[in-house]
């Protein structure tokens, strides 16, 4: 099993993007601000609405009470930590990283595109990876090839990714034809705390609500999903203690969680852990369980 344990994303390690911030005007200290009136902060790269009328002179990123943050910009919903909150954009979404340290691993997370190219370069050495999006396991003759529908991974990871020293970019194109989106990009070193036994578990925790009248009809209104995962972990019993001390660091951060680089198992969740437990079996074997909820 590993961990991608995410860098923060900021204007220093987001050097490049295809992309422009501009979602709404931005805030002005000399505008008076109508109710509903929506402005955008380059300083925290968000978009808050006003409200109350004659909003004069109140800074939205420090004036809650008069201020509500919508979301991120379209630029930095990719580093917002909301799966559901997208990026878009026609055809291209690009972004250079030039992180302070090590990137081995980067992870892609509600995607509608076709393909995803990351090139890993330091002066003239260059490094290019490239992975499709189209899934074509449902596609079995030239019926299903014209007539179902065309099937994307929504999921993509890139692991073992070379760190070339400091200064070292890594440049993201995601392509696709017309509108393209993707909500979450987490890069960071990937790291392994143990091996994944059969019996893991999957499945999701709906938001939706479902209500029924008192004549028997059902109405539902449809809301956001998180994915649930148990991984049931074998750990040498002489690591216990470093899975301990990676686990108490992670206690409150999300993190991209791989019990298995295949993504036909559903086993790469960007979320939170609920709960860790290690049994010393032997001497030199320990068994545990880390359940997560994803973002």
């Amino acid at each position: 099993m590993k961990i991608i344990e995410p860098i923060e994303l900021t204007d220093t390690v987001l050097t490049a993007t295809n992309l422009t911030e501009t979602d709404a005007p931005e805030w002005d200290i000399a505008t008076s601000y109508a109710v509903d009136d929506v402005v955008m902060s380059l300083t925290t790269h968000s978009l808050y609405v006003s409200e109350v009328a004659g909003n004069l002179a109140n800074d939205p990123d420090t004036s809650g009470a008069i201020w509500t943050r919508l979301s991120a910009t379209n630029i930095w919903k990719a580093f917002d930590k909301l799966i559901a909150n997208q990026v878009a954009s026609d055809d291209l979404i690009s972004y250079t990283l030039q992180p302070a340290g090590e990137v081995s691993g980067i992870a892609f997370f509600g995607l509608d595109a076709d393909a995803i190219d990351i090139e890993v370069s330091l002066g003239t050495t260059v490094y290019s990876f490239h992975q499709d999006l189209v899934n074509l396991d449902e596609v079995d003759g030239w019926y299903s090839w014209l007539f179902s529908g065309v099937v994307r991974e929504k999921e993509a990871l890139f692991l073992n990714l070379p760190y070339l020293g400091a200064g070292t970019e890594y440049k993201i194109d995601i392509t696709g034809s017309g509108a393209i989106k993707v909500g979450q990009i987490v890069a960071g070193k990937a790291t392994i705390i143990g091996t994944v036994a059969w019996g893991a578990q999957i499945g999701i925790l709906d938001y939706s609500r479902k209500d029924r009248d008192g004549f028997g009809n059902v109405y539902i209104v449809e809301r956001r999903f998180s994915r649930l995962a148990s991984f049931p972990i074998g750990v040498d019993a002489t690591k216990a203690r470093l899975v301990q001390r990676k686990m108490e660091d992670f206690r409150a951060t999300p993190a991209v969680w791989i019990g298995d680089e295949r993504p036909e198992y559903a086993l790469i969740i960007y979320g939170f852990y609920k709960s860790y437990t290690q049994v010393l079996v032997f001497e030199d074997w320990s068994t545990g369980l880390i359940e997560v909820e994803g973002l």
